[in-house]
C-alpha cells in the first residue's frame, strides 16, 4: 500500500499525518512509558503520553479518520509506568513499537469481567494493526492479543508473545463476518493461534513454540516454522506450504486443504472423520519430507488417516471426531513424498463399511526405513514409488480393499511384498523382490498381475522371474542395467511393460543411469527424475599464490582460503543434505558442519529443499586465515549432496577443488581450527 506524508499547522504544535491509499488521514502519536506524560499532547515524540491506554482513550477514531500510535522503547507495565491491561484496542487504529526487541508490555492481571487475562482485546472494532511489541506474561491461562467480533483487515505484524496460553485468539460467536480478514506475519508466538468467525486468514514467516493453530477458513500458512505446534486448520479450505513442522504436525478433520513443500521432523499428518463438514477430507501433499521417528520421539505414522463406520466408534479412541448422520471419507493424495523411519509410512484406515470411502493416490514417493511403509483402505492407486530399505513383520504394501499398483519398485525390503484383502489388487509394469513372499491374496479376490518382475515367479501375462540387473545411479541403487548407459548387459525390465511411457507420464523420468528420459514401451520398475541437482564447490582466488593455468591453488601463512559451493536443481523438488568437509595430507578428514570443523562424519545442512529451478551462486562455507601452524601439504576440499535424513550416499558425483598449502608445519595430523563461517 502506498503511503505518504503531510504536515499540518495545529495551534503551535506541528501534527504529523500519514494518508493510506483508501484516502483516509491517518494521525500519528507518540507514548513513551519512561519519558511520556498524560500531561502531554502526544503529537511529537517529546510530547509522547505516558500510557497507551491513556492514549486510545484520548485519540478518537473511526475508518475515515484513522490513527497510528507509536511506542518508544521501553517496558509498558503496571509497576513501570502505570499502564492498565487488558489495553482496549479502538477502530481504525494501529499500535507500533520499535520492535519486539524494544518495545515490550508485560502483563500480569487476573480473570476479570473480560474472561482470560488479555494483554490487547479488540473488542467489536474494525480495521486494527499491531506491530514490534513483545508481549510477555508471567503467568498461565492468558492471551496476548484477542479479537472478539471484529470487522475489516486486521493485522499482527513482527511481535514476540511469550509466557501465554494463546498467542492471538479471535472469536465470533454464532456468525461469520465474510468482511473479516486476519493476517499475522513475522511473528514468534507462545501458545498458538485459534481462529473462528473470520472469512480469510492468512499466517507467515512466523515462529510457533507449543499450542496450538486451530480453526481457520480460507486458512494460508507460509514460510512458518513449529515447534511442538500441532496445526489443526478445521473444515474449510487452506493451503500449507514452505513450513518445518519438529516435534508435532497437522491435524486435519475435515475440509480441503493442499500441504506442499514442508518438512515434518519427529511429527506427522492425521487425518480423522469429523462432525463437519459431511464432504469429509480432501487433502493433498506434494514435495514434502516426513521423518516421523526418532530413537527419544516415537511417531505412529508419518501420513495417517483415519474413517469410522457409524457404529464401529471404538471407545478406546476417544481423540477421534465422528458424524452421527453422515459417513464422511477420504480423498488423500501424495506426490513427490519422501519418508524416512518411523512405524508406518503411510496409512489409511477404513473401520466398517467401505461405503464410507477412502481414495487415496500415492505417486512419485520414496519410502524407506520403516516398519509399514504402505497401508491403504478402500480405492487406492500407487504410481511410480520405490519402496526399499524397510524391515518388518509385514507387507511393503497393503492394500484392504484391493487396488492399482502401476511401475512401482518394492525392492530390498526384510519383509513380504504386497498383500491384499476384500478387493482385487491389479499389478502392472511393476518389479517386486523381497525376502519374503511377494504377493498375498485373501478373500474372494485373486490378484492381476500383469508385465512384472516378480523374484520367484507369478501367473500372469508377460511376467518375468529373473535378476532385475539393478545398477546405482545418480539417485539410488535402483537404475536398470542398459547397455546404452554403459552397462555390460541390459536389464531384463527394459521395454518390457505394457502401454507406452508417455501413456503413464514417465516420458520426462528415467531408468538409466546417464539420465536419459524413457520412451517407445515403457520400462518395469520405478521411473527416476529425470534431471538430477548438482552441487560444484571452488576454493575462491583472492590472495592465492599464483600457479599453474592446470595446477591446483597455492597458499602460504597469511593467505585467506575461501572455500565456496553452489547449487543447482533443474527437476522436481528434492529434500537433501548437504555434507562439505577436507581431505588433509595424511588421509585424515574433517567435516565441516553448523558446530564447525570436526572429524566426526555429518552434513553441514540438514532437510534442505532444492526446488525446481532453484539456483545458487557460488556461497562461502569457510573463510580462514591459513597461519604457519596449519600442515603443508596437498588439499582436497569436497562437497555432496544426499537424500535427507538418510544414511549418506552421494546424489551424483562429489566435487571436489584440490589445493596446496606450503610453508606450514610438517605435522600431518594437525587440525585446522575454523575462524570464520
Amino acid at each position: 500500500m502506498r503511503t505518504g506524508r503531510i504536515i499540518l499547522l495545529v495551534g503551535a504544535c506541528l501534527l504529523i499525518v500519514s494518508f493510506s491509499a483508501r484516502g483516509a488521514l491517518s494521525a500519528d502519536y507518540y507514548v513513551d512509558a519512561e519519558l511520556g506524560s498524560n500531561d502531554n499532547s502526544g503529537l511529537l515524540p517529546d510530547e509522547a503520553f505516558k500510557t497507551i491506554t491513556y492514549a486510545l482513550d484520548t485519540i478518537r477514531t473511526d475508518i475515515t479518520t484513522p490513527a497510528t500510535i507509536r511506542l518508544a522503547a521501553g517496558t509498558y507495565s503496571e509497576d513501570t509506568n502505570g499502564e492498565t491491561f487488558p489495553i482496549m484496542m479502538t477502530s481504525a487504529t494501529s499500535l507500533i513499537g520499535g520492535g519486539p526487541e524494544l518495545t515490550i508490555l508485560f502483563f500480569d492481571q487476573t480473570e476479570s469481567e473480560v474472561g482470560k487475562p488479555k494483554c490487547i482485546f479488540c473488542n467489536e472494532i474494525t480495521d486494527v494493526h499491531i506491530e514490534g511489541i513483545s508481549i510477555e506474561r508471567a503467568g498461565e491461562k492468558s492471551i496476548a492479543v484477542a479479537f472478539y467480533s471484529c470487522h475489516g483487515q486486521t493485522s499482527v505484524k513482527n511481535c514476540s508473545m511469550r509466557g501465554v496460553s494463546n498467542g492471538v485468539m479471535n472469536y465470533t460467536p454464532n456468525r461469520y463476518d465474510e468482511h473479516w480478514i486476519l493476517d499475522i506475519e513475522e511473528c514468534y508466538i507462545e501458545g498458538g493461534v485459534y481462529y473462528d468467525g473470520t472469512k480469510q486468514e492468512t499466517i507467515k514467516s512466523c515462529t510457533f513454540a507449543g499450542g496450538f493453530v486451530l480453526g481457520g477458513t480460507l486458512l494460508t500458512i507460509e514460510d512458518c516454522a513449529f515447534i511442538e505446534c500441532y496445526v489443526h486448520p478445521g473444515g474449510n479450505p487452506g493451503r500449507i506450504s514452505n513450513c518445518t513442522f519438529l516435534d508435532c504436525g497437522l491435524r486435519i478433520d475435515g475440509g480441503v486443504l493442499t500441504m506442499e513443500k514442508c518438512s515434518v521432523i519427529r511429527g506427522n499428518v492425521i487425518g480423522d472423520t469429523c462432525d463437519w463438514p459431511p464432504s469429509g477430507i480432501d487433502v493433498s501433499i506434494n514435495d514434502c519430507l516426513f521423518v516421523p521417528r526418532s530413537d527419544t520421539r516415537p511417531v505412529y505414522a508419518a501420513i495417517d488417516f483415519t474413517v469410522f463406520h457409524v457404529g464401529d466408534m471404538p471407545s478406546t479412541y476417544p481423540t477421534i471426531k465422528f458424524s452421527k448422520d453422515v459417513e464422511p471419507g477420504v480423498k488423500l493424495k501424495v506426490n513427490n513424498c519422501q519418508i524416512a523411519n518411523g512405524k508406518y509410512g503411510i496409512r489409511t484406515f477404513l473401520q466398517g463399511s467401505p461405503s464410507v470411502g477412502c481414495d487415496s493416490t500415492i505417486t512419485n514417493c520414496r519410502i524407506s526405513g520403516t516398519q509399514y511403509p504402505i497401508c491403504l483402505s478402500g480405492h487406492s492407486a500407487l504410481r511410480n514409488c520405490l519402496i526399499t530399505a524397510n524391515s518388518g513383520d509385514g507387507y511393503a504394501l497393503f492394500l484392504q480393499h484391493g487396488g492399482n499398483v502401476w511401475n512401482c519398485t518394492i525392492a530390498g525390503n526384510d519383509m513380504f511384498g504386497i498383500g491384499a484383502s476384500d478387493g482385487q489388487a491389479t499389478v502392472r509394469n511393476t518389479i517386486l523382490e523381497n525376502s519374503g513372499e511377494e504377493i498375498t491374496s485373501s478373500g474372494k479376490y485373486e490378484a492381476v498381475v500383469m508385465r512384472s518382475l516378480i523374484e520367484g515367479g507369478f501367473e500372469g501375462e508377460g511376467n518375468i522371474d529373473a535378476d532385475p540387473l539393478f545398477v546405482p545411479g545418480p539417485l539410488g541403487d535402483h537404475y536398470l542395467s542398459q547397455v546404452a548407459a554403459g552397462q555390460d548387459a541390459d536389464s531384463p525390465c527394459v521395454d518390457a511393460g505394457t502401454g507406452l511411457a508417455a501413456s503413464y507420464g514417465l516420458a520426462s523420468k528415467t531408468t538409466r543411469t546417464d539420465n536419459v528420459p524413457d520412451a517407445g514401451m515403457v520400462d518395469i520398475g520405478y521411473h527416476y527424475p529425470g534431471t538430477p541437482p548438482t552441487i560444484d564447490c571452488r576454493i575462491a582466488t583472492g590472495s592465492i599464490v599464483a600457479a599453474g593455468v592446470d595446477e591446483a591453488p597455492r597458499f602460504t601463512p597469511g593467505d585467506r582460503l575461501t572455500a565456496q559451493a553452489s547449487l543447482r536443481n533443474d527437476g522436481p523438488p528434492i529434500w537433501v543434505d548437504i555434507y562439505a568437509g577436507f581431505l588433509c595430507p595424511g588421509g585424515s578428514i574433517l567435516c565441516l558442519t553448523a558446530e564447525g570443523l570436526t572429524p566426526d562424519f555429518g552434513p553441514l545442512v540438514r532437510d534442505f529443499l532444492l526446488d525446481t529451478g532453484m539456483a545458487i551462486d557460488p556461497t562461502t562455507l569457510l573463510s580462514y586465515e591459513i597461519t604457519v601452524h596449519v600442515p603443508e601439504g596437498e588439499y582436497a576440499f569436497a562437497t555432496a549432496l544426499s537424500f535427507a535424513r538418510e544414511p549418506f550416499r552421494p546424489i551424483g558425483q562429489i566435487s571436489t577443488a584440490e589445493f596446496l598449502i606450503m610453508g606450514g608445519e610438517r605435522a600431518p595430523d594437525a587440525k585446522i581450527a575454523k575462524e570464520e563461517k
